[in-house]
């Protein structure tokens, strides 16, 4: 009811409302009146014919305007749909064909054309549209400086100036951070991290810390700034609270913000557990351990909360050698042989005996280079300290087929050669069955097995 365009509806409604409100009221005045003779017959029919015009009268107008909304609302999305595509092609021309536009104003379909290839576009030709959206003029500009735009408007406003991004719209933006509508807080986070350039940036910067949006929504406006946020991830780090330094360290590993790799020592030893573990996804996402970090990451595992061992056990390849050696008790040992020796050998053997039961799967590390893998797979001499970082995958057992048993006569004895009657496939086995019906493991429920029970009188073979 309350977005753009529909204000006449909800005014309609709002004027059938009360017009069943006036005469429900004089219903129950007439009604009560009539109950203590104060009125005649003649009178309380005129209040009910009168109370039932009003109300069919209402519910005329509220259909009939409710099915020319709709029709005129088709007619009008399909006009602006055909104006929008012309425009487009006219824009595009223009571009590339260095054909002449004509002088603006120009429609709100051209603009919203003109904003689409801004958004889409990059390099000169982005700057040669964002010339044409200074020369058209950007109508959103007006929501926004009013009082009483509805948060509809205001939405699309900002939303105009994110894809339109030009630095002189930012002054527009900034204030609304400090807006109590969440909504609208949000929008702007988007639209001024797409916007601000250059000083604009730390404008940005010190109105995000102001605006106290949760940790996504800064997570999710530092990510948009891309290449920009270098100085807004180190103010954050800096001055700002706990929502803002965690979406500050997760930007600054997604991000790759190599120079302040350095800025994250000092959360390996925060007391919030989620910053401890943030800092070191941080350095797992940027690939390299700053120098003097090993203890404080060999020290979260053992760390009592899961996630942090688990953030700390990433982090061990990019351990130096005696560090990792120290943190599995102890040095790797030397596989006895290469990995071409082992394959020679067991395809020598292979030959010559049977094949063994394959042995119980252990955990296999692959994150990165290790020392005492071989064939992909780590030596079982190789971790003798690490119970806990390889654990055995136990499989069910299975259990074994149950044999079948002989099949025999109604009255015990066993069936002599030929006594059942089946087509000769191939030689006779025990009990003159072929070689394909035997009982034995080739015998399973299906065609065969459905077979057999209906030639045997008793219950000879299991599961019939």
């Amino acid at each position: 009811m309350w977005r753009r365009g529909e204000r006449l509806y909800a005014l309609l409604v709002f004027g059938v409302v009360a017009l069943e409100a006036l005469a429900l009221g004089q219903l129950v005045g007439v009604f009560s009146a009539r109950l203590f003779s104060l009125l005649g017959v003649s009178l309380v029919y005129w209040a009910l014919l009168q109370a039932l015009l009003l109300t069919g009268l209402a519910l005329v107008l509220l259909s009939a305007y409710i099915l020319l909304y709709h029709a005129y609302t088709a007619l009008r999305e399909e006009r602006d749909r055909r104006a929008y595509e012309e425009w487009l092609v006219r824009f595009a021309r223009a571009l590339f064909e260095e054909e002449p536009l004509p002088p603006p104003p120009w429609p709100r379909p051209a603009l919203e054309a003109l904003l689409r290839l801004r958004e889409t576009l990059q390099g000169d030709l982005a700057e040669r549209l964002a010339l044409w959206l200074r020369q058209a003029g950007l109508p959103w500009a007006r929501a926004l400086r009013g009082r009483w735009a509805s948060r509809p408007a205001r939405l699309e406003a900002l939303e105009a100036l994110a894809q339109a991004r030009l630095p002189e719209t930012l002054d527009l933006v900034l204030p609304y951070l400090g807006h109590p509508d969440p909504v609208l807080r949000l929008a702007a986070a988007r639209a001024g991290a797409r916007i601000a350039q250059g000083e604009g940036v730390e404008a940005l910067a010190r109105a995000l810390l102001a605006s106290g949006l949760p940790r996504g929504a800064l997570l999710e406006a530092l990510l948009l700034l891309e290449e920009r946020a270098l100085p807004v991830v180190a103010l954050f780090l800096e001055k700002g609270g706990r929502e803002e330094r965690w979406a500050a360290l997760e930007a600054l590993g997604r991000l790759k913000l190599h120079p302040l790799a350095e800025r994250i020592a000092p959360f390996l030893e925060d007391p919030d557990p989620e910053l401890r573990a943030a800092a070191l996804r941080a350095l797992w996402r940027l690939g390299f351990l700053p120098p003097g970090l090993e203890g404080a990451v060999l020290a979260h595992l053992k760390a009592p909360e899961e996630f942090l061992r688990l953030q700390a056990v990433r982090l061990l390849p990019l351990l130096g050698g005696p560090w990792r050696e120290g943190a599995f008790g102890g040095p790797f040992p030397t596989p006895p042989s290469t990995c071409a020796g082992r394959r020679r050998r067991g395809l020598r053997s292979s030959a010559l005996r049977p094949w063994p039961r394959p042995p119980e799967p252990t955990l296999t590390l692959t994150a990165g280079p290790w020392p005492g893998r071989c064939c992909g797979r780590p030596h079982e001499a190789s971790f003798p300290h690490l119970p806990a970082l390889r654990p055995r995958l136990l499989r069910p057992p299975q259990p074994p087929l149950r044999p079948l048993r002989p099949l025999r006569r109604p009255h015990g004895g066993p069936l002599r050669p030929g006594a059942l009657r089946a087509r000769p496939q191939g030689p006779l086995g025990a009990g003159g069955l072929p070689a394909r019906l035997h009982p034995g493991p080739h015998l399973q429920r299906g065609e065969d097995h459905r077979r057999l029970g209906a030639l045997l009188p008793g219950p000879a073979l299991p599961g019939v």
